[in-house]
């Protein structure tokens, strides 16, 4: 997956990671949003918690399991954090401070 922005080659930062960091962004910038807007603490919790809900309600029955579900209410957000995180550390490595690209394992799971 080859992502270009302008000058910025991101073929191996890859795609996936991308919209996590958005998430991400979107994710820590939303408390002090509401904050600086005066909304209510509740609208907080529902505009978090109503995607995630939704989202792990479908994979419980996508995997036919209700079992699944809190852990889903986990496992999901903490995958959004890390691909966002990761991403973000990559980027601030690789393009602000010109170094090399880190290589965790060989074999490229996403082709």
């Amino acid at each position: 997956a080859r992502v270009n922005l302008g000058k910025i080659d991101l073929s191996m930062l890859e795609t996936v990671h991308f919209i996590p960091s958005t998430a991400l962004c979107f994710l820590i910038s939303l408390p002090g949003t509401f904050i600086f807007l005066e909304l209510s603490i509740a609208l907080l919790f529902l505009i978090i918690l109503l995607p995630l809900t939704i989202l792990s309600i479908y994979g419980s029955i996508n995997k036919k399991d209700y079992r699944v579900f809190p852990y889903l209410m986990i496992v999901i957000p903490a995958q959004i954090i890390g691909y966002g995180a990761g991403f973000f550390q990559a980027y601030i490595r690789r393009f602000i401070f010109n170094q090399k690209e880190l290589v965790g394992f060989k074999k490229n799971y996403y082709k």
